[in-house]
Protein backbone atom coordinates (compact mmCIF):
# COMPACT_ATOMS: atom_id res chain seq x y z
CA UNK A 1 0.00 0.00 0.00
CA UNK A 2 1.03 3.28 -0.57
CA UNK A 3 0.39 4.82 3.18
CA UNK A 4 0.90 0.86 4.69
CA UNK A 5 0.24 2.47 8.39
CA UNK A 6 -3.94 2.99 8.46
CA UNK A 7 -5.94 6.32 10.07
CA UNK A 8 -7.10 4.93 14.07
CA UNK A 9 -10.69 5.17 12.75
CA UNK A 10 -10.36 3.44 9.48
CA UNK A 11 -9.88 -0.44 9.28
CA UNK A 12 -7.93 -1.64 6.54
CA UNK A 13 -10.32 -4.48 4.25
CA UNK A 14 -8.74 -7.71 3.72
CA UNK A 15 -7.57 -7.12 0.17
CA UNK A 16 -5.86 -3.67 1.17
CA UNK A 17 -2.73 -5.38 0.59
CA UNK A 18 -3.22 -6.67 -2.71
CA UNK A 19 -4.66 -3.12 -3.72
CA UNK A 20 -2.72 -2.14 -7.26
CA UNK A 21 -5.14 0.84 -8.75
CA UNK A 22 -5.79 3.93 -8.10
CA UNK A 23 -9.00 5.92 -9.39
CA UNK A 24 -9.52 9.56 -10.10
CA UNK A 25 -13.58 10.59 -10.45
CA UNK A 26 -15.15 13.81 -10.68
CA UNK A 27 -17.69 14.43 -8.52
CA UNK A 28 -20.40 16.27 -10.39
CA UNK A 29 -22.77 18.85 -8.98
CA UNK A 30 -25.70 18.25 -11.54
CA UNK A 31 -24.68 14.46 -13.95
CA UNK A 32 -27.13 15.06 -16.57
CA UNK A 33 -26.68 18.40 -16.75
CA UNK A 34 -25.66 20.11 -20.24
CA UNK A 35 -22.74 21.39 -18.93
CA UNK A 36 -22.29 20.53 -15.31
CA UNK A 37 -19.78 21.26 -13.03
CA UNK A 38 -16.76 18.91 -11.03
CA UNK A 39 -17.68 19.95 -7.11
CA UNK A 40 -14.81 18.05 -5.34
CA UNK A 41 -12.53 14.73 -6.91
CA UNK A 42 -12.60 11.11 -5.62
CA UNK A 43 -10.10 9.34 -5.21
CA UNK A 44 -10.43 5.42 -4.73
CA UNK A 45 -7.93 2.29 -4.12
CA UNK A 46 -9.05 -0.87 -5.65
CA UNK A 47 -8.48 -4.74 -5.82
CA UNK A 48 -8.79 -5.27 -9.49
CA UNK A 49 -9.80 -8.12 -11.63
CA UNK A 50 -10.30 -8.13 -15.48
CA UNK A 51 -13.10 -9.40 -16.57
CA UNK A 52 -13.11 -9.18 -20.62
CA UNK A 53 -11.86 -6.99 -23.94
CA UNK A 54 -14.73 -5.11 -24.58
CA UNK A 55 -15.56 -5.60 -28.62
CA UNK A 56 -18.05 -3.90 -31.12
CA UNK A 57 -20.72 -5.71 -29.68
CA UNK A 58 -19.85 -4.58 -25.97
CA UNK A 59 -19.87 -0.57 -26.82
CA UNK A 60 -22.04 1.51 -25.34
CA UNK A 61 -22.47 4.82 -22.28
CA UNK A 62 -19.23 4.57 -21.35
CA UNK A 63 -17.81 1.88 -23.00
CA UNK A 64 -15.74 1.30 -26.62
CA UNK A 65 -14.27 -0.99 -28.52
CA UNK A 66 -10.96 -2.38 -26.87
CA UNK A 67 -11.56 -0.94 -23.55
CA UNK A 68 -11.05 -3.56 -20.63
CA UNK A 69 -14.35 -4.68 -18.46
CA UNK A 70 -12.99 -4.95 -15.21
CA UNK A 71 -14.25 -5.70 -11.34
CA UNK A 72 -13.02 -4.26 -8.03
CA UNK A 73 -13.55 -3.97 -4.46
CA UNK A 74 -13.35 -0.84 -2.65
CA UNK A 75 -10.17 -0.44 -0.59
CA UNK A 76 -9.84 2.82 0.84
CA UNK A 77 -11.24 6.48 -0.72
CA UNK A 78 -10.60 10.15 -0.37
CA UNK A 79 -11.59 13.81 -1.31
CA UNK A 80 -9.79 16.51 -2.83
CA UNK A 81 -11.01 20.07 -3.91
CA UNK A 82 -11.54 20.97 -7.33
CA UNK A 83 -10.00 22.13 -9.01
CA UNK A 84 -7.02 19.76 -7.73
CA UNK A 85 -4.18 21.48 -6.23
CA UNK A 86 -1.42 19.89 -8.52
CA UNK A 87 -2.53 17.71 -11.92
CA UNK A 88 -0.65 15.06 -9.63
CA UNK A 89 -1.98 15.15 -6.03
CA UNK A 90 -4.28 12.34 -6.44
CA UNK A 91 -1.11 10.48 -6.41
CA UNK A 92 0.30 11.56 -3.22
CA UNK A 93 1.50 8.80 -0.94
CA UNK A 94 0.57 10.58 1.83
CA UNK A 95 -3.29 11.38 0.72
CA UNK A 96 -5.64 11.72 4.21
CA UNK A 97 -8.02 8.91 3.60
CA UNK A 98 -12.02 9.60 4.56
CA UNK A 99 -13.32 6.25 4.14
CA UNK A 100 -12.44 2.12 4.33
CA UNK A 101 -14.52 -0.06 2.02
CA UNK A 102 -17.07 2.67 1.24
CA UNK A 103 -17.07 5.42 -1.26
CA UNK A 104 -15.85 8.84 0.18
CA UNK A 105 -18.88 10.84 1.34
CA UNK A 106 -18.89 15.35 -0.03
CA UNK A 107 -20.31 17.35 2.52
CA UNK A 108 -21.28 20.81 0.56
CA UNK A 109 -20.86 24.33 2.70
CA UNK A 110 -24.06 26.47 3.07
CA UNK A 111 -25.39 27.97 0.22
CA UNK A 112 -27.12 31.60 -0.26
CA UNK A 113 -30.23 31.19 -0.89
CA UNK A 114 -31.43 33.51 -4.15
CA UNK A 115 -34.30 34.78 -2.74
CA UNK A 116 -33.49 35.31 1.21
CA UNK A 117 -35.98 36.06 3.55
CA UNK A 118 -33.89 38.43 5.60
CA UNK A 119 -32.00 40.33 2.49
CA UNK A 120 -30.46 43.07 4.73
CA UNK A 121 -28.84 40.50 7.37
CA UNK A 122 -26.62 38.11 5.25
CA UNK A 123 -25.35 36.23 8.04
CA UNK A 124 -28.78 35.09 9.13
CA UNK A 125 -29.57 31.53 9.11
CA UNK A 126 -32.54 32.08 7.70
CA UNK A 127 -30.96 33.05 4.35
CA UNK A 128 -28.62 29.66 3.39
CA UNK A 129 -29.30 26.19 2.91
CA UNK A 130 -27.91 22.93 3.33
CA UNK A 131 -27.12 20.72 -0.06
CA UNK A 132 -27.89 16.97 0.95
CA UNK A 133 -24.47 14.45 1.21
CA UNK A 134 -23.33 13.02 -1.72
CA UNK A 135 -21.41 9.79 -2.97
CA UNK A 136 -20.43 9.38 -6.35
CA UNK A 137 -23.37 7.82 -8.18
CA UNK A 138 -22.15 5.78 -11.57
CA UNK A 139 -22.21 6.34 -14.04
CA UNK A 140 -19.13 8.09 -13.61
CA UNK A 141 -16.94 9.20 -16.71
CA UNK A 142 -13.63 10.91 -17.57
CA UNK A 143 -11.99 9.44 -14.98
CA UNK A 144 -8.53 8.55 -14.61
CA UNK A 145 -6.56 5.48 -13.54
CA UNK A 146 -3.16 4.56 -12.52
CA UNK A 147 -2.72 0.67 -12.68
CA UNK A 148 1.21 0.17 -10.90
CA UNK A 149 2.73 -0.40 -7.75
CA UNK A 150 0.97 1.50 -5.06
CA UNK A 151 4.02 1.20 -2.70
CA UNK A 152 5.97 3.05 -4.84
CA UNK A 153 3.86 6.57 -5.08
CA UNK A 154 5.88 9.49 -3.63
CA UNK A 155 5.27 12.65 -1.79
CA UNK A 156 4.59 15.23 -2.85
CA UNK A 157 2.18 13.22 -5.44
CA UNK A 158 3.76 12.85 -8.88
CA UNK A 159 3.93 10.49 -11.90
CA UNK A 160 5.66 7.68 -10.65
CA UNK A 161 8.76 6.50 -13.06
CA UNK A 162 7.44 3.06 -13.38
CA UNK A 163 7.54 1.63 -17.20
CA UNK A 164 5.73 -1.06 -16.39
CA UNK A 165 2.58 0.45 -15.14
CA UNK A 166 -0.39 2.05 -17.05
CA UNK A 167 -2.26 5.63 -16.90
CA UNK A 168 -5.40 5.05 -18.46
CA UNK A 169 -9.05 5.95 -18.87
CA UNK A 170 -12.00 5.03 -16.98
CA UNK A 171 -15.46 5.19 -16.73
CA UNK A 172 -17.24 3.63 -13.92
CA UNK A 173 -20.40 1.46 -14.37
CA UNK A 174 -22.11 0.51 -11.48
CA UNK A 175 -21.30 -0.03 -7.57
CA UNK A 176 -22.78 -2.34 -5.12
CA UNK A 177 -23.65 -4.73 -7.15
CA UNK A 178 -24.50 -8.27 -6.08
CA UNK A 179 -20.57 -9.41 -5.16
CA UNK A 180 -21.41 -12.99 -7.36
CA UNK A 181 -23.45 -15.55 -8.70
CA UNK A 182 -26.19 -16.64 -6.45
CA UNK A 183 -27.01 -13.11 -5.22
CA UNK A 184 -24.48 -12.50 -2.36
CA UNK A 185 -24.41 -9.13 -1.41
CA UNK A 186 -23.12 -6.26 0.51
CA UNK A 187 -24.69 -7.27 3.10
CA UNK A 188 -23.09 -11.05 3.52
CA UNK A 189 -20.00 -9.90 2.54
CA UNK A 190 -19.17 -6.28 4.02
CA UNK A 191 -15.58 -6.88 5.01
CA UNK A 192 -14.60 -6.63 0.79
CA UNK A 193 -15.56 -3.59 0.83
CA UNK A 194 -18.09 -2.16 -2.49
CA UNK A 195 -18.05 -3.61 -5.47
CA UNK A 196 -16.99 -1.55 -8.45
CA UNK A 197 -17.66 -2.64 -12.00
CA UNK A 198 -15.86 -0.19 -14.31
CA UNK A 199 -13.62 0.03 -18.04
CA UNK A 200 -10.25 0.91 -17.92
CA UNK A 201 -9.64 2.88 -21.54
CA UNK A 202 -6.04 1.96 -22.72
CA UNK A 203 -4.35 5.05 -24.61
CA UNK A 204 -7.16 7.48 -23.55
CA UNK A 205 -4.93 9.35 -21.14
CA UNK A 206 -1.59 10.83 -22.16
CA UNK A 207 1.10 12.67 -19.94
CA UNK A 208 2.02 15.43 -21.99
CA UNK A 209 5.51 16.56 -22.39
CA UNK A 210 8.17 19.44 -22.56
CA UNK A 211 6.85 21.45 -25.53
CA UNK A 212 3.28 20.02 -26.37
CA UNK A 213 0.62 22.35 -27.70
CA UNK A 214 -3.04 21.48 -28.88
CA UNK A 215 -2.47 22.04 -31.88
CA UNK A 216 0.62 19.43 -31.87
CA UNK A 217 -1.43 17.45 -30.11
CA UNK A 218 -4.54 17.43 -32.15
CA UNK A 219 -2.25 17.11 -35.41
CA UNK A 220 -0.60 13.43 -33.69
CA UNK A 221 -4.16 12.29 -32.30
CA UNK A 222 -6.24 13.01 -35.18
CA UNK A 223 -8.38 15.04 -33.80
CA UNK A 224 -9.23 18.41 -33.12
CA UNK A 225 -8.20 21.67 -30.54
CA UNK A 226 -11.63 21.71 -29.57
CA UNK A 227 -12.63 18.14 -29.01
CA UNK A 228 -9.17 17.90 -26.83
CA UNK A 229 -10.59 21.25 -24.87
CA UNK A 230 -14.31 19.57 -24.56
CA UNK A 231 -12.93 16.77 -22.76
CA UNK A 232 -10.62 18.28 -20.54
CA UNK A 233 -12.29 21.34 -18.89
CA UNK A 234 -9.40 22.61 -17.29
CA UNK A 235 -8.89 24.00 -21.17
CA UNK A 236 -12.03 26.06 -21.38
CA UNK A 237 -11.34 28.97 -19.19
CA UNK A 238 -11.62 32.24 -21.08
CA UNK A 239 -9.66 35.35 -21.52
CA UNK A 240 -10.32 38.82 -22.80
CA UNK A 241 -8.28 40.45 -25.53
CA UNK A 242 -8.73 43.67 -27.56
CA UNK A 243 -9.86 43.75 -31.15
CA UNK A 244 -7.17 44.95 -33.27
CA UNK A 245 -7.17 46.68 -36.62
CA UNK A 246 -7.97 44.63 -39.47
CA UNK A 247 -9.21 42.02 -37.16
CA UNK A 248 -12.33 39.57 -38.25
CA UNK A 249 -13.79 36.81 -36.54
CA UNK A 250 -12.01 34.32 -39.39
CA UNK A 251 -8.84 35.50 -38.34
CA UNK A 252 -9.41 34.73 -34.74
CA UNK A 253 -11.27 31.45 -34.80
CA UNK A 254 -8.33 30.81 -36.78
CA UNK A 255 -5.85 32.01 -33.90
CA UNK A 256 -7.39 30.68 -31.06
CA UNK A 257 -8.80 27.59 -32.30
CA UNK A 258 -12.28 28.14 -32.18
CA UNK A 259 -14.89 28.75 -34.94
CA UNK A 260 -16.89 31.71 -35.87
CA UNK A 261 -20.24 30.10 -34.25
CA UNK A 262 -17.94 30.26 -31.09
CA UNK A 263 -16.88 33.72 -30.67
CA UNK A 264 -20.43 34.99 -31.66
CA UNK A 265 -22.15 33.04 -28.90
CA UNK A 266 -19.44 34.03 -26.31
CA UNK A 267 -19.27 37.88 -27.74
CA UNK A 268 -22.96 39.31 -28.42
CA UNK A 269 -21.89 42.65 -28.60
CA UNK A 270 -20.14 42.20 -32.01
CA UNK A 271 -23.94 40.70 -33.16
CA UNK A 272 -25.18 43.08 -36.02
CA UNK A 273 -28.42 42.31 -37.98
CA UNK A 274 -30.50 42.94 -40.40
CA UNK A 275 -33.56 42.24 -41.86
CA UNK A 276 -34.21 40.57 -45.41
CA UNK A 277 -37.35 40.34 -47.57
CA UNK A 278 -37.43 37.44 -48.83
CA UNK A 279 -38.66 36.88 -52.25
CA UNK A 280 -39.45 34.27 -54.58
CA UNK A 281 -36.72 31.23 -54.76
CA UNK A 282 -35.17 32.34 -51.71
CA UNK A 283 -34.41 29.00 -49.22
CA UNK A 284 -32.53 28.76 -46.26
CA UNK A 285 -29.53 27.61 -47.74
CA UNK A 286 -29.19 30.27 -50.43
CA UNK A 287 -29.30 33.13 -48.15
CA UNK A 288 -26.70 31.35 -46.05
CA UNK A 289 -24.43 31.67 -48.52
CA UNK A 290 -25.23 35.36 -49.31
CA UNK A 291 -24.51 36.32 -45.91
CA UNK A 292 -21.88 34.07 -45.37
CA UNK A 293 -23.31 32.41 -42.64
CA UNK A 294 -25.12 28.66 -42.32
CA UNK A 295 -29.01 27.41 -42.50
CA UNK A 296 -28.90 26.18 -38.30
CA UNK A 297 -27.69 30.06 -37.39
CA UNK A 298 -30.46 31.68 -39.26
CA UNK A 299 -32.89 28.91 -38.01
CA UNK A 300 -31.67 29.76 -34.31
CA UNK A 301 -31.82 33.98 -35.27
CA UNK A 302 -35.74 33.34 -36.70
CA UNK A 303 -36.86 30.34 -33.93
CA UNK A 304 -39.26 29.34 -33.78
CA UNK A 305 -40.58 29.90 -37.18
CA UNK A 306 -37.91 27.91 -38.88
CA UNK A 307 -36.85 25.56 -36.37
CA UNK A 308 -38.03 22.70 -38.60
CA UNK A 309 -37.63 24.32 -42.22
CA UNK A 310 -35.28 22.54 -44.79
CA UNK A 311 -32.63 24.30 -45.86
CA UNK A 312 -33.73 23.54 -49.37
CA UNK A 313 -37.47 24.54 -49.33
CA UNK A 314 -38.85 27.70 -50.40
CA UNK A 315 -39.40 30.38 -48.30
CA UNK A 316 -42.91 32.38 -48.04
CA UNK A 317 -42.45 35.52 -49.96
CA UNK A 318 -42.19 38.87 -48.06
CA UNK A 319 -41.18 37.59 -44.85
CA UNK A 320 -39.03 40.10 -42.57
CA UNK A 321 -36.44 37.19 -42.06
CA UNK A 322 -33.20 38.47 -39.50
CA UNK A 323 -29.66 38.04 -40.82
CA UNK A 324 -26.26 38.17 -39.14
CA UNK A 325 -24.50 41.27 -40.69
CA UNK A 326 -21.53 40.83 -39.22
CA UNK A 327 -19.88 38.25 -41.46
CA UNK A 328 -17.00 36.49 -40.62
CA UNK A 329 -14.78 38.59 -43.20
CA UNK A 330 -16.06 42.09 -41.50
CA UNK A 331 -13.85 44.16 -40.03
CA UNK A 332 -13.95 44.37 -36.14
CA UNK A 333 -13.49 48.37 -34.53
CA UNK A 334 -10.84 48.34 -32.87
CA UNK A 335 -10.13 48.27 -29.08
CA UNK A 336 -13.33 46.07 -29.01
CA UNK A 337 -13.23 43.32 -25.64
CA UNK A 338 -13.60 40.27 -26.80
CA UNK A 339 -13.69 36.88 -24.66
CA UNK A 340 -11.50 33.88 -26.38
CA UNK A 341 -9.90 30.89 -25.30
CA UNK A 342 -7.51 31.17 -22.47
CA UNK A 343 -5.43 27.87 -23.79
CA UNK A 344 -4.74 28.98 -27.75
CA UNK A 345 -3.79 26.28 -30.10
CA UNK A 346 0.45 27.26 -29.82
CA UNK A 347 0.02 27.71 -26.22
CA UNK A 348 2.33 25.58 -24.85
CA UNK A 349 0.75 23.14 -21.80
CA UNK A 350 1.66 22.68 -18.19
CA UNK A 351 2.82 19.31 -17.12
CA UNK A 352 -0.27 17.39 -16.92
CA UNK A 353 -2.89 14.34 -17.80
CA UNK A 354 -5.05 14.88 -20.63
CA UNK A 355 -8.34 12.56 -22.22
CA UNK A 356 -8.31 11.84 -25.60
CA UNK A 357 -11.22 11.09 -28.08
CA UNK A 358 -11.72 6.92 -28.73
CA UNK A 359 -9.54 6.29 -31.74
CA UNK A 360 -11.81 5.84 -35.32
CA UNK A 361 -11.65 3.55 -38.05
CA UNK A 362 -10.66 5.25 -40.88
CA UNK A 363 -12.88 4.85 -43.99
CA UNK A 364 -12.50 5.23 -47.85
CA UNK A 365 -12.95 8.73 -48.71
CA UNK A 366 -16.23 8.74 -50.90
CA UNK A 367 -15.39 11.87 -52.40
CA UNK A 368 -11.57 10.90 -53.31
CA UNK A 369 -11.43 11.14 -57.44
CA UNK A 370 -7.26 10.40 -57.61
CA UNK A 371 -8.05 7.95 -59.49
CA UNK A 372 -9.36 9.92 -62.40
CA UNK A 373 -5.12 11.36 -62.58
CA UNK A 374 -3.92 7.82 -62.53
CA UNK A 375 -2.90 6.56 -66.13
CA UNK A 376 -4.33 3.53 -67.29
CA UNK A 377 -1.72 0.56 -67.68
CA UNK A 378 -1.25 0.00 -71.32
CA UNK A 379 -2.71 -2.32 -73.41
CA UNK A 380 -0.91 -5.92 -73.43
CA UNK A 381 0.82 -6.20 -76.99
CA UNK A 382 -1.10 -8.90 -78.77
CA UNK A 383 1.00 -12.48 -79.78
CA UNK A 384 1.32 -14.06 -83.18
CA UNK A 385 0.64 -17.24 -82.83
CA UNK A 386 2.95 -20.10 -84.92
Amino acid sequence: MADPTPLPDLLPTPLAEFASLRLLLPLLDHPRAKEPTTIAWHVLEVFVKQRKLLTSRDAGPGQDNGDLLCTGYLVRGAELPAPLESPWSWLDAQLTWQTAALRPVHTPPPQFLPEPPNPDQPEAPENFWTPRPRVLQPPVELGVAWLGDLTALQSPGVLPPQPRAHLLGCSLLTVGFPFGEGGIGALVQPQLGEALDFVLKPQRVIATEPGDTLAGLAERYGTTVQTLRNLNPFLLPLDTVLTEVGDTLLTLAGEYGTTVEWLMENNPDVHRFGIHVTVEGDTLKSLAEVYLTTPKTLRKYNAPTFDFWSQSEPLPVGFDLVVPLTRPSTPLDPGQELLVPLFRPSTLLPDTWLHLPPRRRSFADPDDRSYLDVDPEPEPEPTTEP
